[in-house]
């Protein structure tokens, strides 16, 4: 259900567009303080699921981030 402005209920539309989103994380600490974050994810979508599994892929993205504590 979505609501106009007025206050009003409006039913939502049927769904035509299936997605699906995969993450991945992984983290590495080689000393208290050092931290290597690396990720990978990827969404996927099956414009027309009457025609059976024709799953596309439409997006990726890659991160790294390394953290590092100074002591004194």
């Amino acid at each position: 259900m979505f609501v106009r402005p007025d206050g009003s209920y409006v039913p939502a539309a049927s769904v035509r567009q299936r997605t699906l989103r995969n993450d991945w994380l992984f983290s590495y600490q080689p000393t208290p303080g050092t931290v290597l974050f690396a990720g990978y994810g990827n969404s996927l979508t099956n414009s027309d699921p009457l025609r059976g599994a024709q799953i596309r892929r439409t997006r990726d993205g890659l991160f790294l981030k390394l953290s590092y504590l100074f002591r004194m």
